[in-house]
């Protein structure tokens, strides 16, 4: 691999691979964090919105923690390098949460067989 970089070395360039939320943790910005919640609680007061109309729904994945150990290739000049897939099944979970507190029942999608 050594030759072919050399090689290459205008177009080609190498780093550690990462997993995704490092490069979403990354950009993470308290101004624009500030500014939605601001805004978000003006919206809420001018339409009497309640915490009990409040939902939140999210689906995260339960995967296999897969450390980012592999060298990879990519083309020199592209803003991020290419993300570190595990290889592992993802089981998706679904999570329902009111702002007042309240929680609905969690459910999991499982793979399914033909």
């Amino acid at each position: 691999i050594q030759h072919f970089k050399a090689r290459h070395e205008k177009h080609l360039a190498t780093s550690r691979a990462s997993n995704l939320d490092s490069q979403q943790a990354s950009v993470l910005n308290p101004h624009a964090v500030n500014h939605f919640f601001d805004w978000t609680e003006a919206e809420y007061q001018d339409h009497q919105i309640q915490q009990m109309d409040i939902w939140a729904a999210d689906e995260f994945g339960i995967t296999k923690l897969v450390e980012a150990t592999e060298q990879v290739v990519y083309c020199r000049g592209k803003k991020h390098p290419p993300v570190q897939q595990s290889g592992e099944e993802n089981i998706p979970v679904m999570a329902t949460v009111c702002a007042d507190g309240e929680c609905l029942p969690s459910w999991t999608i499982y793979k399914g067989e033909q």
